[in-house]
């Protein structure tokens, strides 16, 4: 490759990454605004429902696996999604 032509190739490619790093920040902004306008709402942002569903099925699982029905009130903090292998 000659100088002039790695010089525009070099160009481009930071032409390239310039644009996609705006690119990406400006769907950040996007989605914090997004989650403000929510907030302003009084509903749940995406995430944090996700992280809620999450948990829930977290518990479903946990009384699956140990024989519990879940119809008992007790609230149940899990660490790891399941207990690990009794064979390792």
């Amino acid at each position: 490759m000659t100088g002039p032509v790695a010089l525009k190739a070099a160009y481009i490619v930071t032409w390239v990454i310039l644009l996609g790093y705006l690119g990406s920040l400006l769907r950040r902004f996007r989605r914090v605004r997004e989650e403000m306008k929510d907030l302003k709402r009084g509903g749940f942002t995406t995430e944090t429902q996700r992280h809620r569903d999450t948990e829930a099925q977290r518990r479903k699982e946990f009384l699956f696996y140990h024989g519990g029905h879940g119809d008992h009130g007790v609230s149940i903090v899990i660490s790891s999604p399941r207990p690990p292998c009794p064979l390792w």
